[in-house]
């Protein structure tokens, strides 16, 4: 299109003018098409080559993470893709069998204050475009309870993140302390703690291993007639440390 406007230019100046006469106006139009070919070809070469569209990739997944109750979690993550992907959150409380978008949490650092059921839950960012989408791999949260004298539970178990605290998770606080502590027993059912006093008799049964008492510790119960420490015929209720301990059960 350019060239035959050139030419159609051309000819009309030709016209007019007279200025491409007989033999030398044939070899001006030759020349001026040879001209506006290399024209068109230089500006096709120099055009800027259209990048080509490709799917999100990942190329930096979130990683594992411990942080306290209240504390602040972050999970960070990163992909490729043109165009430029977006982000969403999601988040799966069934062991990374199902996930959910987080309402609002379209960055790529995704940050929350953590409670203690928090604990165990997995986070993975989805990243779309409009050419396909991808998903990082998932990130577990670990929200371990806060350390306590205050026995909640009956169970043996010395599971950090189940927001109850045992006998034995108590015996192994109070050895981090310093100086004599005393260990109680819950008075209410809050969170899910047990209430001692009650008066319903119960038995904590030992898991086959004795309690260590590794410090000087005073363990005051609801009374001997409505709570039983069992070794279950596998092991001794007690073990003391070989350090100069005091040791007192009282209730």
């Amino acid at each position: 299109m350019l060239v035959r406007q050139l030419v159609t230019q051309l000819k009309g100046k030709t016209m007019k003018n007279n200025l491409f006469a007989g033999s030398n106006g044939i070899r001006g139009v030759v020349v001026a098409l040879v001209v506006a070919a290399a024209m068109l070809v230089g500006a096709s070469a120099f055009a800027a080559p259209i990048p080509a569209t490709t799917p999100p990739a990942g190329t930096l997944n979130p990683t594992n993470t411990t942080v306290s109750t209240g504390a602040t979690a972050s999970f960070t993550a990163a992909a490729s893709g043109n165009p430029t992907p977006t982000v969403k959150w999601q988040v799966s409380t069934n062991g990374g069998v199902t996930f959910a978008d987080i309402s609002g949490a379209t960055s790529t650092t995704y940050s929350f204050s953590t409670a203690l059921g928090d604990s165990g839950k997995q986070y993975r960012a989805l990243f779309t475009n409009s050419v396909g989408t991808a998903t990082t791999t998932a990130a577990t949260l670990t929200v371990p309870e806060t350390p306590s004298l205050i026995v909640t539970t009956i169970s043996d178990s010395s599971t950090n993140t189940d927001g109850l605290t045992s006998l034995r998770e108590a015996l192994a606080y109070a050895a981090t302390l310093s100086g004599p502590q005393t260990i109680t027993y819950s008075n209410s059912t809050a969170n899910g703690a047990v209430n001692f006093f009650d008066g319903s008799a119960r038995t904590i049964t030992l898991n086959g291993t004795e309690l260590a008492i590794n410090s000087s510790v005073t363990i005051t119960g609801p009374g001997a007639n409505v709570l039983t420490v069992s070794g279950n015929n596998a092991s001794r209720v007690f073990s003391i440390g070989t350090g100069n301990y005091s040791v007192m059960l009282t209730g």
